[in-house]
């Protein structure tokens, strides 16, 4: 395990926690949280690099931030596979059905739901039994959500133009979400493994293509793990007529070095 980012505001301290909200974004290879106030102040913000989900239950024993009651935990997974059903078709008996395309399901998995009233759709998503059972140990219930459910509230949040279709890039460690909607409709959502930059061109323009519209016609909405200047944000735009990087629900200039869309999904979770 390795600490891939930090920041601890000065002044944050136990007695301020249980006003403060906990918010957490979990994969299998990943694990971020931070800590906020109802002002949404940023008190604390660190990102994991794990070996394995194992290590989860040991990161919480060591964290005096992770076994603190807050006023509120909300918690997002990131994991490939899930599924998106119209609301007038999902039937709650049938989610492991919606999903056998996709994935086996083991008996000891859990499958969970998000309801996405504005765009119409209901998330169903597989929550792995080895994740499951190490977030046991955080304190509190809590409800998850998933990385494309956070996702897509933020970007329909935004306000986006009901006359094109919106497309968003959102970057992970070495992988790539990419979503698309279009007149407040779902009409793309996937994730991909992005683990050099030929690989986000590609899957950039697979979108592009998918949509049935040109680079050089719509921007291309930008988030996550990307520096302007680094070799990903390069290699796309001689593609793009206009990349355009997102802001995220508040200000985060208090993270340093980490530009606020470098967190688009954790501030969004938070907001």
């Amino acid at each position: 395990m390795g600490v891939s980012f930090e920041f601890i505001e000065a002044g944050f301290s136990g007695q301020i926690d249980p006003e403060n909200k906990l918010s957490i974004l979990y994969g299998m290879d990943s694990f971020a949280w931070m800590v906020s106030d109802r002002s949404n102040r940023i008190w604390l913000l660190k990102e994991c690099e794990l070996e394995s989900p194992e290590e989860l239950p040991g990161l919480f024993a060591r964290e005096a931030s992770l076994q603190t009651p807050y006023r509120e935990v909300r918690r997002a997974l990131i994991h490939p596979k899930h599924t998106f059903i119209p609301r007038r078709l999902f039937r709650e008996g049938e989610k492991e059905t919606y999903l056998q395309h996709l994935t086996p399901v083991l008996p000891e998995d859990e499958l969970l739901t998000n309801e996405l009233p504005a765009l119409d759709t209901v998330n169903v998503f597989l929550h792995p039994a080895v994740l499951s059972r190490a977030m046991a140990h955080l304190p509190g219930a809590q409800e998850v959500q998933h990385l494309s459910s956070v996702l897509l509230r933020a970007i329909h949040g935004q306000g986006i133009a009901a006359d094109e279709p919106h497309l968003h890039a959102h970057f992970l460690r070495e992988s790539i979400w990419l979503g698309a909607l279009e007149n407040a409709q779902l009409k793309y959502c996937n994730l991909f493994p992005a683990r050099s930059p030929e690989d986000a061109v590609y899957y950039v323009l697979l979108l592009y293509d998918h949509m049935g519209v040109s680079p050089a016609r719509l921007p291309l909405h930008i988030s996550g793990r990307i520096d302007p200047a680094g070799l990903y944000f390069q290699a796309l735009s001689p593609y793009l007529t206009e990349p355009r990087l997102s802001d995220a629900p508040f200000p985060a200039k208090i993270l340093g070095a980490k530009a606020a869309h470098w967190y688009f999904d954790l501030l969004h979770l938070s907001f």
